[in-house]
Parts: structure tokens; sequence; C-alpha cells
């Protein structure tokens, strides 16, 4: 006797960027890039590429949190300050369904005081325009990869 499992509906994500594997890929490091200007997560990428690493994008809060529902990642990197949802808020509700979560905030808050740091819930938080070296090391310690 076959019984067959009757499969969930998926919410459909909110962007084309939400849509992700459900499961990581080959062994890869896998990040979320969450930043409301393309260019920005263009740089980030460029920089952080490398064979063991694989990237999903998210153009805001929103569309970063539906594509953190809908896959695993080993790290996320976000803006703060972005239209529809904030990197702080996001970050909350990330931390809500994954409290160990690995996170890199990125703000153009230059008056970020330690006080400020720790109540963004991120794991590390670094200015804008953060030096490719900061981030490179930011992620390597988080993830420890020496690419």
């Amino acid at each position: 006797m076959n019984t067959e499992i009757p499969q969930q509906p998926q919410r459909p994500p909110a962007t084309e960027a939400a849509q992700v594997p459900l499961m990581a890929s080959g062994g890869k490091t896998r990040i979320l890039l969450v930043d409301d200007e393309a260019p920005i997560r263009k740089l980030e990428r460029k920089v952080l590429e490398s064979p063991q690493r694989e990237f999903v994008e998210a153009a805001n809060g929103r569309d970063g949190l539906e594509a953190f529902r809908a896959g695993k990642f080993d790290l996320v990197i976000t803006d703060n300050t972005m239209p529809i949802m904030h990197g702080t808020q996001m970050i909350a509700e990330i931390r809500k369904i994954k409290p160990d979560q690995k996170i890199i905030m990125i703000t153009g808050d230059a008056y970020m005081t330690a006080e400020k740091m720790a109540a963004t819930g991120a794991d590390i938080v670094l200015t804008k325009p953060p030096s490719m070296v900061q981030l490179r090391n930011s992620v390597d310690s988080l993830t420890k990869l020496t690419n």
C-alpha cells in the first residue's frame, strides 16, 4: 500500500532573488547579501567570491527575510537602512528563527557606539564604506574560511 504524503503549499517568495534551494549544495558556504543598492551587492559579491562560496541576493529586509526562510545560510550580510524593512528589523526576525545565525551588518552610521552595535543583534558591525580587507576578514572570521 502506497501512501503519499500531501505536500504543503509553499508561499511564493517576495522576489525572484528570494528563490533559493532548500539545502546548501556541495558543501559550499552560503551567504545571503541584503542591500537595497544593487552595485553594493555586486561589489560585495565580487570581493567575497570564491569556489567555496555561493550567494543569494535580496534588495530589502523583507525580501532578505523571505530568502532566509526559504534556504539555509551560513552567513547573512545586510545593510541597515533599506526600504520596506531595515536591517535591524530583519536581524531581529532572523534571531527568532535561528538565534545562532552568523550576521554582519554594514551601516552608514559613522557614530555607531559599542552600545548601538550590540543593540543591532549582528555579530559584527562595519561602518560604510568598509575596506574590502575588513569585509573579507570579517566574513572569514565568522565562516572559518581562509580563501
